[in-house]
């Protein structure tokens, strides 16, 4: 099986993470985002551990070419997520009693996008509206017909990178 993390635009996604993971990092000096394995596509993209204890399990999209202004204006604050991702987070509070988060690195502005999917009650936050649409397969092309989650992102949490953090 290949998997598309290894292909060029797959390494490039990595390294977009690795942005979004630095500015989420630089703001939360208590946590600690852990990457899930990328051997087999995985149901979540990491966890968040604060003061070494499980926090939140979360999703991580990093978007290249889409700006603030176009999230908020073009797709009227919604940032589409599969559905599945978030019901991986509601069947990970059932198992370890944890929220979900979810990261959106929007490049051309430097900024992450904080939202809280699940909270500490298993309960979703955001409004989520829940639709079948043909999306984009994979990072390498293709499209797909899928149920897709449209997360409000109206109460995001705009973070950047804090270069005066201390660890």
């Amino acid at each position: 099986m290949s998997l598309d993390v290894l292909s060029e635009r797959g390494q490039e996604s990595i390294e977009q993470e690795n942005r979004a993971i630095e500015i989420f990092e630089s703001c939360y000096l208590s946590h600690r985002y852990v990457r899930t394995p990328k051997s087999q596509p995985p149901r979540l993209d990491g966890v968040v551990l604060q003061k070494g204890k499980l926090y939140a399990v979360a999703e991580c999209k990093c978007r290249p070419t889409l700006t603030y202004a176009q999230l908020f204006g073009q797709f009227g604050g919604e940032w589409l997520v599969t559905w599945s991702k978030v019901q991986a987070g509601l069947t990970a509070f059932e198992l370890f009693n944890v929220g979900m988060i979810g990261l959106l690195y929007l490049l051309p502005d430097d900024v992450v996008l904080l939202v809280r999917i699940v909270d500490d009650n298993g309960h979703l936050v955001p409004k989520v509206r829940v639709a079948a649409t043909e999306t984009q397969r994979t990072i390498n092309g293709g499209t797909i017909i899928r149920n897709n989650a449209y997360i409000d992102m109206s109460k995001a949490k705009t973070i950047r990178f804090n270069s005066g953090a201390m660890t």
